[in-house]
């Protein structure tokens, strides 16, 4: 089941889905090889709500992540059941990514694996007892953007996501093919309760 561009709306948002700002998102997609005509089904998995951790006074660590172990965010803002599209468009300042031309591979890798300037510029995440992160602090933006720049790439590619999304996700035999390992991350984890 393949949607439409034109068919994907959302509501009940306070930044209000404009043609401009529809028409901005619709480029960034197309600029990664997506036919907005028939949009892939990764686009529609879910990017869960988690409750926030923050509270939880452990002691943050730095890691390396995958971006695929990261399956939400504490910001019920851009969490979406229907699918992280929604995530991606509801992105506070997605245009300015798009407009200066932050929606690439090179530039959010560079954001996301190199130290930033200051400390608490790192994506912050929590691990839960599963093994599996969600994004609970800075970080929505990136994180959201990146994910989506690997499904686009997950469709170039030709996978099926539904398999691929199974096998990169198992304990036992995770497979993640070789071009999408370098969709990883440095943050800062806490680990969850």
């Amino acid at each position: 089941m393949h949607k439409d561009w034109k068919d994907i709306n959302y509501s009940n948002y306070y930044k209000e889905l404009t043609e401009n700002r529809k028409t901005i998102l619709g480029y960034a997609l197309v600029t990664q090889g997506i036919d907005l005509s028939q949009l892939p089904n990764s686009f529609f998995s879910s990017f869960k709500y988690f409750e926030s951790q923050k509270s939880n006074k452990s002691d943050m660590k730095l890691e390396k992540v995958h971006i695929v172990d990261i399956l939400g965010t504490s910001y019920n803002d851009y969490s979406s059941d229907e699918g992280i599209i929604y995530s991606f468009m509801r992105l506070k300042r997605i245009e300015d990514y798009v407009k200066h031309n932050q929606f690439t591979y090179l530039k959010l890798s560079r954001l996301l694996k190199s130290s930033p300037a200051h400390p608490s510029l790192y994506v912050q995440l929590t691990k839960n007892k599963d093994g599996k992160y969600f994004i609970d602090g800075q970080g929505n933006h990136r994180v959201i953007m990146y994910k989506m720049l690997m499904l686009c790439e997950i469709h170039k590619l030709k996978y099926d996501y539904e398999n691929l999304s199974e096998l990169m996700s198992s304990e036992k035999n995770r497979y993640i093919p070789k071009e999408l390992k370098k969709y990883w991350i440095y943050a800062l984890v806490r680990n969850g309760q």
